[in-house]
């Protein structure tokens, strides 16, 4: 969004609106098809559960018709007698065999097409008659339709059993329904008795498809549905039942979990063709089958995809509209919120007074009434500061130049010991000579020429140039004490600290060289930037402290090198010392542990301000009987860092 139309308050605003704008819409929305979403998926559940419970009751019937044909079967007395007489000794196998074959395939295996085959087994386990003339005299004694029949009869009497075989022609399972023959006057078991059944028989319990007329229609909303064994292959499958490789494993867990658990059971896999789909698997407890009921994934889902466009739609057409409505409020409050910004700027840039006019009738009308009423205080304010600084800034400089008056009061005799020496022996020198050029006139011409002419010119010499050295003397000691007492000029100068440093020696020099030695251990320094006279004034007053600090004779050691960007002092002294109870008050105004009329307290007071301007530092060790050390510490300033403060 260009900042000409929203700054970033608006676009925070806007991004906010949006988000409370959306937010529950889009939860709501959330919601709602996640609810839709379980509700279709239970609505697809119970459909393909429906399904396979209506096939489970299809099987439960077919099952129960074939199994009572059976037993039907095991009824007849033809096929019982005819079973008992090939058992017989003597008897006519053959005849009595092919009588039973014809009355198997006449009168039983015609009576259902689905019935392939009928054949009667023997107690040893050997097929004695069947409607298939191969099967005739094969051992099927480890065939579980003919061993199970006999255990249900040694438990609980002669029942019945069923069992899926793969058919000999296709590989295809079919199914064999068997149970006893049994003596109708002993109960003894005399054979088994079996149907062979096409597994054909169990797609008539498939649901019918709806004929909707349309069959590709058809074909994509069909469910796909079969019937699998505890050994996980299909049995019989309502699509393309006639493709063998439906008969392979199903390869889904689902069967085996239905079978193993006992109940029915709802997963989401891949089918055999890889199809991501909606699987229920009803057991059927009368057998070790179940029932896969399937459904195509996005097929299950499809009304899932018209709820999710119209809430695309809604929630697209919603937030166009809190879009526009919240841009629109955005920028209104962004261009009150520029004019706040704008107008704190040029207060900032010393305008105080510019005002900021919103016609508005809310909050930011009065932070505008807020900020004009702040800027006219800030004015006051600013006027009366001013005012108040340039009175402190005279204050200041009369404090600078009251103490630097008690500094000449404390060195006014010694300034007149200093000035006094000179000027006798310049009086003196100036007697002489003009004692000698009195001497020279009344002797005129004689003088001349007598040798002690020449050395009277030598010693008048002399005395002029004593005299001169005193008057240099005088000048410099003046010159000094007026370069301390003069105010100055508060002008920046670059200023060799070492030179300054000899320059405050000069002017104090009376005060110390009756007390003490003056050791000095210069480094070669850069010159800085800083008010000479105010590096005069601390360098003067530290070495009168000194100097007061020292009782009767002692050692001033002083000391100059250069620490990364800084310049360091260090003053120290052999003195009396300072009480650790009064190091951290010595910077204190007006404190002083002189006598009344001795000091005024504010030498180091001002020492610190001083050093403070120049933004440097100053550090004081000290231990009573043996001395005190002051570290100054200044910066290595350049003009621009000066004029940027």
């Amino acid at each position: 969004m260009p900042s000409k139309i929203l700054t970033r308050f608006g676009v925070n605003q806007l991004c906010w609106f949006m988000l409370i704008a959306l937010l529950p819409l889009t939860i709501a929305g959330t919601v709602c098809y996640f609810f839709v979403k379980g509700q279709v998926k239970r609505d697809a559940i119970n459909e393909l559960e429906l399904e396979a419970r209506a096939i489970q009751g299809n099987i439960v019937y077919v099952l129960g018709e074939n199994l009572a044909r059976i037993v039907d079967f095991s009824s007849d007395g033809f096929i019982r007698d005819s079973t008992k007489t090939q058992a017989l000794p003597g008897a006519d196998a053959g005849a009595v065999r092919r009588d039973l074959n014809k009355h198997l395939e006449v009168n039983k295996r015609s009576l259902n097409p689905n019935i392939l085959e009928v054949f009667v087994i023997d107690t040893t386990g050997r097929v004695v008659a069947s409607t298939s003339d191969n099967r005739v005299g094969e051992d099927v004694s480890e065939k579980q339709y003919f061993k199970q029949p006999f255990l249900h009869f040694e438990q609980t009497g002669p029942l019945f059993s069923r069992e899926e075989v793969p058919a000999d022609n296709a590989g295809e399972p079919d199914l064999i329904f068997s149970t006893l023959l049994t003596d109708k006057l002993l109960h003894t078991p005399i054979g088994v008795i079996a149907n062979r059944v096409s597994i054909d028989v169990l797609l008539n319990t498939m649901l019918p498809v709806p004929n909707t007329g349309d069959e590709e229609a058809k074909a994509s909303v069909r469910d796909h549905i079969y019937i699998a064994n505890k050994d996980n292959f299909i049995l019989v499958a309502s699509k393309n039942p006639g493709e063998t490789h439906l008969r392979n494993l199903t390869g889904t867990y689902v069967v085996e979990r239905a079978i193993a658990e006992g109940r029915v059971v709802i997963d989401t896999y891949k089918d055999l063709w890889g199809r991501r789909v909606l699987g229920v698997a009803v057991p059927v407890r009368e057998t070790n089958w179940v029932i896969l009921a399937e459904r195509d994934y996005k097929t299950a889902f499809a009304p899932l995809g018209r709820i999710r466009n119209l809430f695309i739609i809604l929630n697209s057409s919603a937030a166009l509209m809190a879009f526009l409505v919240s841009f629109f409020v955005s920028r209104n409050m962004s261009t009150a919120v520029r004019k706040l910004r704008d107008g704190t700027e040029m207060v900032a840039r010393g305008d105080l007074d510019h005002r900021i006019e919103l016609k508005r009738k809310d909050e930011l009308k009065d932070l505008s009434l807020s900020f004009n009423e702040m800027t006219k205080k800030l004015k006051d304010y600013t006027e009366e500061r001013a005012r108040r600084a340039e009175e402190l800034r005279k204050t200041q400089k009369q404090l600078f130049q009251a103490e630097k008056m008690s500094s000449l009061g404390t060195l006014a005799s010694g300034i007149a010991h200093e000035v006094n020496n000179p000027l006798s022996y310049i009086m003196n020198n100036i007697e002489l000579v003009k004692d000698y050029i009195g001497d020279i006139i009344s002797t005129k011409e004689q003088v001349i020429n007598e040798k002690g002419f020449l050395s009277t010119l030598e010693e008048m010499e002399s005395c002029l140039k004593d005299a001169k050295a005193g008057t240099e003397q005088i000048r410099k000691t003046i010159s000094a004490v007026y370069e301390f007492s003069h105010p100055g000029r508060d002008k920046l100068d670059y200023v060799d600290i070492n030179k300054t440093i000899d320059d405050s020696l000069k002017v104090v020099w009376h005060e110390l060289k009756y007390k003490a030695k003056v050791t000095k251990d210069y480094a070669e320094l850069p010159k800085i930037l800083c008010y000479p006279h105010y590096l005069v004034q601390v360098f003067t007053n530290l070495f009168l402290n000194a100097a007061s600090a020292i009782l009767e004779t002692g050692e001033i050691r002083i000391k100059t090198y250069h620490q990364g960007q800084t310049i360091c002092i260090e003053i120290s002294d052999t003195g009396v010392g300072i009480p650790e109870e009064n190091l951290k008050r010595i910077f204190d105004p007006f404190f002083t542990t002189k006598d009344v009329g001795k000091g005024t307290g504010l030498g180091l007071s001002i020492v610190y301000n001083l050093i403070t301007q120049a933004e440097g530092s100053i550090e004081v060790t000290s231990a009573v009987g043996k001395g005190t050390t002051f570290k100054i510490t200044l910066p290595l300033r350049r003009e621009s860092d000066v004029s940027s403060t």
